[in-house]
């Protein structure tokens, strides 16, 4: 991503400068500087809705985004650039809830803030991640007619799975190791049904994240102001910034994803793991699919076979446990 303040002697932090085709020379600029660079990028200007202010550049065979964006912080913001940048394209919303829309150019130049949660996501968080989009690209086939789930709207999904297990008082402690790792899978694995069958709208919380994520997220009390804005929709996981945003909206001359394949899996895969023969996992064809793209190693997800069963049974069923306690 680029940030741009400043172009050709014209101020350009104004978010209205970005909403019409005024800066196409601009972009024509960085064209031309890029492939003077290396005549052997290949650099592309896209000039649809979705694409607007976008660049696209091959370098040896790999594509690239470059996103041109405007730089709405300030000069002197330093280190705390991105917090500030952030009120400022966020502040007008919260004083009118009612009034907002979602709008791409003030999305698009809040980018920084959704690394902070990334940042403040676990290794283990990040680990099953990483499985889950394996589990997704390898496990379930593209169809042509039919549009791939988004790769960020995964990572929000086991994001807030983790929330989850965070307001649960049973989860709190257990925040590291295997069991966890178990624990944050099997309840991606809910949300991704909660979701798509039950429409439950998937939100990040942020007064159950860290103080220096908090500043850059919301409350749910003050998501949920803003769900005139996508509360039809058929999927609703809300970017962790931006409360405007549905992440499964599609784009404009786009189809919706197709999430029916990764709920029959998410139900087939509960369905094993509460099963007398866990151990089945590793026989689905899905599971294969994914340990062979990545190279045969297991470590992605070599904690479930170390779980015992007692623990599985308490993971999978934690309300049938909670009422035979009692």
């Amino acid at each position: 991503m680029v940030f741009v303040r400043e172009y050709d002697g014209v101020d350009v932090t104004d978010l209205e400068v970005w909403r019409d085709d005024s800066l196409k020379y601009m972009r024509r600029h960085v064209k031309d500087l890029l492939q003077g660079a290396d005549a052997s990028w290949e650099v592309v200007i896209k000039n649809d809705a979705h694409y607007q202010h976008v660049l696209q550049v091959e370098v040896d065979g790999l594509e690239v985004d470059l996103l041109l964006a405007p730089d709405c912080a300030g000069g002197n913001a330093g280190r705390k650039w991105a917090c500030m940048q952030h009120r400022r394209l966020t502040r007008p919303l919260l004083h009118a809830p009612a009034a907002a829309s979602f709008d791409l150019v003030r999305h698009r130049a809040d980018s920084a803030a959704l690394n902070q949660f990334y940042i403040a996501a676990s290794d283990e968080a990040k680990e099953v991640m990483r499985f889950v989009k394996g589990l997704y690209k390898s496990g379930i086939p593209s169809d042509q007619d039919h549009e791939r789930i988004r790769s960020v709207s995964l990572e929000v999904l086991v994001l807030a799975a983790g929330q989850q297990l965070r307001s649960n008082r049973q989860c709190r402690k257990q925040r590291r190791g295997k069991v966890y790792k178990l624990q944050l899978f099997v309840e991606f694995l809910r949300l991704v049904v909660a979701a798509v069958k039950q429409r439950k709208v998937v939100m990040l919380d942020a007064s159950y994240w860290c103080r220096a994520v908090r500043p850059y997220g919301y409350t749910r009390e003050v998501g949920m102001q803003y769900d005139h804005i996508w509360g039809n929709d058929r999927v609703q996981i809300i970017h962790p910034t931006d409360f405007t945003c549905n992440l499964e909206r599609a784009p404009e001359g786009r189809a919706p994803s197709d999430w029916s394949g990764l709920v029959r899996l998410a139900e087939l895969l509960l369905c094993v793991l509460d099963s007398d023969s866990p151990s089945y996992f590793w026989l689905q064809p899905q599971v294969l699919h994914a340990m062979r793209a990545y190279g045969g190693d297991l470590k992605w997800m070599a904690w479930v076979e170390d779980v015992c069963l007692p623990t599985l049974r308490r993971l999978i069923r934690p309300k049938e446990n909670k009422a035979s306690r009692r």
